[in-house]
């Protein structure tokens, strides 16, 4: 579960809070377990897990997200 009720992803600071906690549960799901896993797998079910988070988003959301997004991009420019 990644928690997005208290952000506004418009926000760049937001969109980079969201980003972060969507590292951090994919890395716990996917990494949990290391073991044998390849590097190939990993990525694929970051790949997944990243996916399936974008589409629970609302519609609404996923466009707050990439106008967050590019502020971030704008604001590390700066």
């Amino acid at each position: 579960t990644i928690k997005v009720s208290d952000l506004n992803l418009a926000r760049p600071d937001h969109a980079a809070l969201f980003q972060s906690r969507l590292n951090v549960a994919t890395r716990a799901f996917c990494d949990g377990d290391v073991g044998g896993k390849a590097i190939a797998v990993r990525r694929a079910c970051r790949d997944a897990v990243t996916e399936e988070a974008m589409a629970k988003l609302s519609d609404h959301q996923r466009q707050s997200l990439r106008t967050g997004m590019a502020g971030t991009l704008v604001t590390a420019a700066r």
